[in-house]
């Protein structure tokens, strides 16, 4: 009897989840309207007359035990390995990672003199690349994968990412490079200067002052692309907050170069060139927008007062020593969006240390390698959706460590604690400034 009533109860149960799913399924569609669905792999609403924003607000948490590079708790070196052999005796060095065989652009940098070359190599390089010379270093596959050998940042830098740029930058660091070239292979340099050059040392000296852009009361970030004789408006570079595009008040203008105050660039840290042609703009503006798109060569460099956000690139960027810590790309962003990210986070710790950003007219031409523009337009998506609110919080984030290596620390961990980067960003950052340590790189001091 036992037996008889446990089959009943289990046929009734049955009976009864079958009415629920079909009364579930009859109203399906209504549910639809009302649930977050997951489309391409990623949630979104489809209910309500628009789509929600990214309010950047904390979702992760970090042990704040597990932080290395805090006051109380100093670095300890451990062996620079191969990667900090000497081999060259170059204090500008130019670096970059192809996918192609080698460019003019590399051919220019290499013969350049007093500049040496390292080349980062990726799955996809061509094997052997050709491409030698005195003042050259191909750091192939198989060199990384020797090098990787008791060096933790090597080895998990991962493969078929842009990132992998950050070994030639630790390369270059350790050979002694006061300035390093960050560059792309199809941005064809008409001339490098030495940014730690005068004029009454150098014909290629860097500029010695430029113009200062103070933006209107409540400008945050500045589009220097009009004021640098932009041969087509509107026109904005990849990075910049869609929602400001047309915010004229906050843009220099061609008309107010003569009334801006000259500054010296001695506190100029990063120098970004702008690009003739097909300059670094995003796919919404390569798809609705004219190109060629060219600037003003004879035209000064702009630089803009602390706590004003303008982005750079990872393209065409002359940096110095002073902001060396400051190259590391993010590795669990899409390349599209590591360098732009970089811009951000950079300048707000440049301004900790006394130093600034500035815009100079073209150095480069360049000639873009082969692009889709929809793959460029998703893999740009963060951009468009999280910059404004990344800056936002980037104008109030303080940090409270005494050293660059520690306020660098503490910014990665609270842009992965809101989502910004992934948890492995916070872990490489700890590794790159463990590297820039053991290769004996001195941080700049930061005010209190």
């Amino acid at each position: 009897a036992k037996m008889d009533r446990r089959v009943v109860m289990g046929l009734a149960g049955a009976a009864v989840g079958l009415l629920l799913l079909r009364t579930v399924w009859a109203w399906r569609p209504s549910i639809a309207q009302n649930a977050e669905e997951t489309v391409v792999g990623r949630p979104r609403s489809i209910s309500g007359t628009s789509g929600r924003l990214f309010k950047g607000e904390p979702i992760h948490a970090f042990q704040r035990t597990d932080m290395r590079f805090q006051d109380d708790s100093p670095a300890v070196a451990t062996k620079a390995g191969a990667l900090g052999t000497r081999e060259f005796d170059c204090d500008n060095w130019g670096v970059v990672t192809t996918i192609f065989e080698p460019s003019e652009s590399m051919r220019v940098v290499a013969n350049t003199p007093g500049w040496c070359l390292v080349v980062v190599a990726d799955r996809k390089t061509p094997d052997p690349f050709a491409l030698d010379g005195p003042n050259v270093k191909v750091l192939s596959v198989a060199d990384q994968i020797a090098l990787e050998h008791g060096d933790e940042f090597l080895a998990a830098t991962p493969w078929n990412h842009f990132g992998r740029k950050n070994i030639g930058f630790l390369y270059a660091i350790a050979q002694g490079a006061q300035v390093i070239f960050d560059f792309d292979d199809d941005n064809l340099p008409y001339v490098l200067w030495d940014a730690n050059a005068r004029e009454n040392r150098s014909a290629v000296a860097a500029p010695p002052v430029a113009l200062e852009h103070v933006p209107a009361p409540g400008c945050h970030v500045v589009n220097v692309y009009p004021g640098m004789g932009a041969t087509s408006l509107p026109a904005w570079p990849r990075g910049f907050p869609l929602s400001k595009i047309k915010t004229a008040t906050c843009a220099p203008t061609a008309a107010m170069l003569g009334h801006l105050k000259k500054v010296s660039t001695d506190n100029v840290a990063v120098f970004q060139s702008l690009a003739s042609h097909d300059p670094d703009v995003d796919a919404i503006y390569r798809l609705t927008q004219p190109l060629p798109l060219n600037f003003d060569r004879s035209g000064p460099a702009i630089t803009l007062p602390p706590h004003v956000y303008s982005p750079y690139n990872a393209q065409a960027t002359i940096h110095r020593r002073n902001s060396f810590w400051g190259l590391y790309l993010p590795v669990t962003v899409h390349g599209r969006v590591s360098d732009i990210w970089r811009s951000y986070f950079t300048q707000r710790l440049l301004w900790d240390a006394g130093l600034r950003l500035a815009f100079t007219p073209p150095l480069v031409v360049q000639t873009r390698n082969p692009h889709n523009y929809l793959g460029d337009l998703d893999a740009e998506n963060d951009l468009y959706m999280r910059t404004e609110v990344l800056i936002e919080f980037l104008r109030h984030w303080r940090g409270t460590s005494s050293t660059m290596a520690g306020r660098l620390e503490e910014l990665y961990v609270a842009l992965y604690e809101r989502d910004y980067v992934g948890l492995e960003d916070v872990l490489m950052t700890q590794r790159w400034l463990q590297r820039l340590h053991d290769v004996g790189y001195a941080f700049p001091e930061v005010d209190a």
